[in-house]
């Protein structure tokens, strides 16, 4: 049926969905598709999008015809998103130990910005400099079915990536999914060296800053790493 197995972090699981481009998608398919849209949206006019959502004339005609259950609790969108605090911040950073590129993704852009601060704040503690990557992985568009679109979006993605990657910054992700998306179906979408080195040089932040402490000595300057990284856990 075009579905293959593959192995994600020692389980098995299924690749891209290559049969549901072969069938009609309906209205629900796009509106979950096109989330990073919905997502910009939502938090351009929260808090008002927030009370739209939640009142029961919109629950009850999401329940009716968008088939999501009206008890469903959904994520609030915050209109001071992780992008617009990082283009007011000043890095905590002084002396740069080295450089690394942490993924934006929808949902801490949008929905949750603070575990997002929190981990730039966390990587700049530890010494570190940090760029912010407004990257729409393409799990949304895959999972649907759109391949085509996803497609596009990767290599639009890569040639964004690839210099950081040569030049040897490694990427870093809060989400897992998404950064899974990029280490994995990145790959399947986009064959090639690109998508191939930007796989090797992804991790989730708090694995690679625990793999960083246990290969240096520099406890010290990461100012307890295991405490910071149960932090950032803890606000997720």
């Amino acid at each position: 049926d075009g579905i293959r197995d593959y192995k994600v972090t020692g389980v098995q699981t299924c690749a891209l969905p290559i049969c549901r481009r072969r069938r009609r998608s309906s209205l629900v398919d796009r509106l979950t598709a096109d989330y990073p849209t919905q997502a910009a949206l939502g938090s351009r006019y929260a808090p008002f999008s927030n009370w739209l959502l939640r009142a029961w004339p919109t629950r009850w005609a999401m329940d009716r015809f968008l088939g999501l259950d009206r008890r469903r609790p959904l994520p609030t969108f915050h209109r001071n998103t992780l992008l617009s605090w990082f283009s007011r911040h000043r890095s905590l950073c002084r002396r740069p130990r080295g450089r690394v590129l942490l993924l934006a993704d929808c949902f801490t852009n949008h929905h949750a910005p603070a575990v997002g601060r929190d981990a730039v704040e966390l990587l700049e503690t530890a010494g570190y400099q940090v760029y912010l990557a407004p990257i729409c992985c393409g799990r949304a568009l895959i999972s649907k079915g759109f391949l085509e679109d996803a497609r596009r979006l990767v290599q639009e993605n890569v040639e964004r990536l690839t210099p950081f990657v040569e030049d040897g910054v490694v990427i870093l992700g809060l989400e897992p999914s998404c950064l899974f998306t990029l280490t994995d179906e990145w790959r399947d979408l986009v064959p090639g060296e690109a998508t191939t080195m930007i796989a090797r040089q992804s991790r989730l932040v708090e694995t690679w800053l625990d793999q960083r402490a246990r290969s240096e000595e520099h406890t010290s300057e990461l100012q307890s790493p295991c405490n910071l990284v149960c932090r950032l856990l803890l606000e997720k």
